[in-house]
């Protein structure tokens, strides 16, 4: 088998592997947030991509063992016996039989491969001409609030994004015959989405692997997975943008009608199946706000994973030394020598040089120590005391601690050198986490302390609760002395109203919001905190319009107003 054969059948394996331990982890580990799972898709093809590369460049380099001068000792060997003349056959015309000659597969193989290919890529080619076309006979469409352009074309049937460099929203120019302006609205975000996330040019590089490895169907089906989660998610955005999950179920049937029926270009938000339909009608019609949250030091991790389980398919290539070494080895007082020796040497010597490799003495490694000072201030530039610092590294077991004095200032000396994680609290702020490097020298580190977040807890079958009085502000001094909060107050409170609908349905939820209370008392930045139930869309919205009417007496630190994180609890319940 030659060696393009070999690498491509390589390549193949290792493409199935992976592809499999992504299906065994999304199976094992419920991923909530399609985005997520694009993500950890999308890695693991761009992990299949460089493989090739990867593995022609390990094979082609080696790492090579240091000279060495080996120890040599003589050992005295008996006379060597009288060397056998050999037989010597009669004179006779020997022909050689001819070789049968196979054919070689390979050429057919790689013709083969070369037309999957060409057949793969003829189809996407086709659709990017035509697009092109379209974008450049499109009627723009002006005054949208869109980072994207957005034209009219008379021969789109359904919304898309075309282009790979310079997209383009294209829209049916009847569209307004079919759509009211509330679907028009949703299908835009939905193509803004795809724009904002750069699909149009991750869908070029699924394109191009999908026609290089298009007799795998590993990566077929990881292709098609990447294609349904890229869909979910631009329906999340949309829905998390505030649109009405019924009305963009709605809307979404009337696109993937009119896009079925038409069969003009490609439209992967589709297929003539109904599946990837049948998932995103499920998802929207389900649409849990829970589905967005997602840690991004889990995100890291899993990406992690990712490359230490490309790295891991990586062929394994020994340390191997340059030059092979022919070394005579002395087994119970006779050398044994190669088959090579044996037909070439025709006396054997009186003593024979065998090598020794030496022994490798490693020196005691020398423990390095550092120390680690520094000074913990809050938001406005003042020192806090009393402060808790630790550090602490788990694969070592070291846990160290301090507390900053009246100046803020802290000291850890004799510190092993090495990756800790430096982590600062103190009641009423946010923690202060990192990971931080002690080198063989003093290190210093400063932390500055956010505020913490409240959290104000409403029932709207209750009053507004009562205002408590203000904390006094701490007097000046030559050393500004921060860590002194005062959370901010509520002073009007109108309750929200039970939205009809929702009393019909007996809807009860408890929603909850993150919002942030300005240095004027009013509340702004409102989001739907993804941790809470959020099921009712009429709840969520009742919730939302009565927060932006609150108002408080704002947050004090050291004095001065700021703005301060907020989390609004509203428990909707039945008499």
């Amino acid at each position: 088998m030659s060696y393009w054969a070999e690498l491509m059948l390589l390549w193949s394996g290792q493409s199935l592997a992976m592809i499999g331990t992504l299906w065994i982890a999304f199976a094992v580990v419920r991923v909530r947030s399609a985005a997520e799972r694009y993500r950890l898709w999308l890695a693991g093809l761009i992990v299949i991509a460089v493989l090739p590369a990867a593995n022609v460049f390990v094979r082609t380099f080696s790492v090579a063992l240091p000279a060495e001068a080996p120890l040599r000792h003589l050992t005295q060997l008996p006379e060597p016996l009288t060397p056998v003349p050999p037989i010597v056959a009669p004179s006779a015309e020997v022909r050689p039989a001819a070789p049968s000659r196979r054919p070689d597969p390979m050429p057919i193989l790689f013709g083969l491969w070369v037309a999957g290919v060409l057949i793969s890529i003829y189809e996407p080619l086709r659709s990017y001409l035509k697009f092109r076309r379209l974008r450049a006979t499109a009627l723009i469409a002006s005054g949208l609030p869109l980072r994207v352009p957005v034209g009219y074309s008379t021969e789109v049937r359904a919304p898309m994004l075309a282009g790979i460099f310079r997209p383009m929203i294209l829209l049916p120019a009847d569209i307004k015959t079919w759509a009211d302006p509330e679907e028009q609205r949703a299908m835009m975000l939905h193509e803004a989405a795809h724009f904002e996330r750069r699909d149009h040019l991750l869908n070029a590089f699924q394109t191009l692997l999908g026609a290089v490895l298009f007799f795998h169907p590993a990566v077929r089906y990881a292709l098609r997975q990447l294609t349904v989660e890229r869909e979910l998610a631009c329906d999340e955005r949309v829905l998390a943008a505030g649109a009405r999950a019924e009305a963009y179920a709605e809307t979404l049937l009337k696109a993937a009608e009119r896009s079925i029926a038409g069969r003009e270009g490609r439209q992967p938000a589709f297929n003539t199946s109904g599946k990837i339909l049948d998932r995103r009608m499920t998802m929207i019609l389900n649409y849990p706000a829970s589905s967005l949250n997602s840690s991004r030091v889990s995100q890291f991790l899993r990406a992690a994973i990712v490359c230490g389980l490309a790295f891991a398919l990586l062929p394994e290539r020994g340390i191997v030394s340059e030059t092979p070494l022919s070394i005579p080895v002395l087994v119970a007082g006779v050398p044994v020598i190669s088959l090579a020796q044996q037909t070439t040497t025709t006396s054997a010597p009186a003593a024979v040089a065998q090598a020794i490799p030496p022994a490798a003495v490693q020196p005691p490694a020398q423990i390095q120590t550092g120390s680690l000072s520094g000074t913990v201030y809050d938001p406005t530039g003042a020192v806090l005391p009393g402060v808790t610092v630790r550090i602490f590294n788990r694969s070592g077991g070291v846990d160290r601690t301090a507390v900053t004095n009246d100046r803020g200032g802290y000291a850890l000396p004799q510190i092993n050198a090495g990756d800790y994680t430096f982590e600062v609290r103190l009641p009423g702020f946010a923690n202060h986490t990192r990971t931080i490097l002690i080198r063989a020298q003093p290190e210093v580190q400063d932390a500055v302390l956010q505020v913490g977040r409240a959290m104000t807890f409403v029932e709207v079958s209750v009053e507004a609760p009562q205002t408590p009085a203000a904390s006094p502000a701490p007097s000046p001094s030559p050393l500004r002395v921060g860590g002194v909060i005062s959370a901010p107050n509520l002073i009007s409170q109108p309750k929200p109203a039970y939205p009809p609908g929702a009393r019909a349905k007996l809807a009860q939820d408890v929603v909850l919001l993150d919002a942030v209370v300005a240095t004027d008392g009013s509340v702004q930045s409102i989001q739907v905190n993804p941790s809470g139930g959020n099921s009712n869309l009429e709840l969520i919205h009742a919730a939302i319009e009565a927060a932006k009417q609150w108002r408080y007496r704002p947050a004090l630190l050291n004095g001065t107003p700021i703005e301060f994180p907020l989390t609004i609890s509203v428990s909707f319940k039945m008499q």
